[in-house]
């Protein structure tokens, strides 16, 4: 019988065998959860609040050094980030017309967009009717601009169009009366938009805000006035048309037509689904902040204001200048660009921080083009030797500002001569008419 002793030592091994296979398993385990831990951790790196703050952080700095303005805020307090530009071929580009004060020609009356993207200025239209002009740009969508093309003969013979930028189709949504002279319009979509006229007459004038509904029209509002148009000219005035960001609500100001005399500094606002009616009194350059908030200037006496329409409440916005005008909210945001026309500088206010920081000198008009670039007039005060008229500067040129830039990034070439001035020109996210 073989001696069985030469097996005696295999028998330990086994135990050992399975210490082996449970420190491997402890080691796989351990290398498992260190690897989902570093996932977690790079996943929380790149989430959208760290990417905020360290994207805001330089951004805000360089405003703050450039502007002089001390802040007290918070990385947790940062403004509110600008909504990202919407996909479209209307998107960063400025729609006008070539408007000459004394050559009323074909060209001139036609519509153009410049596109701030690659420098360049293209004709959309090609009307050669020389006694026609086109008035009230507005960007209806990503894809299309409505406009009012009216004659300057003895009959308005206005209509209302949409050209498709794709294709350059011009669509006839509404050709109105003869007689019918159109102030103001604004699209809420391409089937419903507003327009604000008078209906001429040898004796007196009607004047009319019409609403058009998916083709069924709505008179909003009908006043007989002895003048038809009062004088217009002056920094406070206005003619303006906006729906409400839920489209359930309009506000409408003319400054220099309603009345029987000559100036109506009152804004009116129309619930579109009941027809109620409300007036804010002594004001002018209304914007929506949202759906039932309005702000604006006070004509008599200055300053800037907020009117809730739920509540009819008033509330003065104590860190703006009294002389602020031309107000642009950025819709969709707190940021509300505005000019102190008394010192030519551009500001913006923010409703949520309340912060109020001067963007530009030399400047007055902005709107946005985009959420962090803003077209403007560039301004210089008049010299004694020079003849500014009733103005006490002159324009420079129409030129763009890229706020997070701090910097002006260019002008719109066939507008940078004193004679053409920001006039008649319109964005995506500008909300004046």
């Amino acid at each position: 019988m073989p001696p069985s002793s030469p097996q005696q030592p295999y028998i330990p091994l086994h135990p050992q065998s399975t210490n082996h296979w449970k420190t491997f398993a402890i080691v796989l385990l351990i290398v498992f959860i260190g690897g989902i831990a570093l996932l977690i951790f790079k996943s929380q790196l790149q989430s959208p609040q760290v990417q905020n703050i360290t994207q805001q952080k330089p951004a805000a700095n360089e405003i703050l050094l450039t502007t002089g303005y001390v802040s007290q805020q918070t990385e947790q307090n940062q403004l509110p980030k600008p909504p990202s530009p919407k996909s479209g071929l209307t998107i960063n580009k400025v729609f006008y017309t070539k408007y000459y004060p004394e050559e009323h020609d074909a060209i001139a009356n036609n519509l153009f967009v410049y596109d701030d993207e690659i420098k360049t200025i293209s004709q959309l239209t090609n009307y050669t009717e020389p006694l026609f002009y086109i008035s009230n740009i507005r960007v209806v969508d990503e894809n299309s601009v409505g406009f009012l093309r009216c004659s300057s003969g003895d009959y308005a013979d206005c209509g209302i169009y949409v050209i498709d930028i794709t294709s350059k189709k011009i669509t006839e949504k509404k050709k109105l009366e003869r007689q019918m002279l159109v102030n103001t319009l604004e699209f809420a979509s391409l089937d419903n938009f507003a327009y604000f006229g008078n209906m001429r007459d040898k004796s007196k004038a009607v004047l009319k805000l019409i609403l058009f509904d998916q083709g069924i029209l709505k008179t909003l509002e009908q006043i007989d006035v002895s003048n038809a148009t009062g004088r217009g000219g002056i920094i406070a005035d206005a003619h303006q048309i906006q729906f409400s960001q839920d489209k359930q609500h309009l506000l409408q100001i003319d400054t220099s037509a309603r009345s029987t005399g000559t100036e109506d500094f009152n804004i009116y606002i129309y619930n579109l689904s009941n027809g109620d009616k409300q007036i804010i009194e002594n004001a002018t350059h209304p914007q929506w902040v949202n759906n039932t908030t309005i702000v604006y200037r006070k004509y008599v006496g200055g300053g800037v204001y907020l009117y809730d329409i739920v509540a009819k409440t008033y509330k003065k916005i104590d860190a703006i200048t009294q002389d602020a005008y031309y107000l642009s909210m950025l819709q969709g945001t707190d940021e509300l660009l505005f000019t102190d026309y008394e010192a030519k500088q551009l500001w913006l206010y923010n409703f949520t921080t309340k912060e109020n920081k001067k963007i530009l000198d030399g400047a007055l008009d902005g709107f946005w083009l985009t959420p962090t670039k803003i077209v403007y007039n560039e301004v210089r005060l008049c010299t004694q030797a020079e003849q500014c008229g009733m103005l006490d500067y002159k324009v420079l040129s129409v030129s763009i500002f890229d706020i997070e830039k701090m910097m002006k990034i260019g002008s719109i070439p066939d507008r940078s001569s004193d004679e053409n001035f920001l006039y008649n020109m319109t964005s995506y996210y500008s909300s004046e008419s």
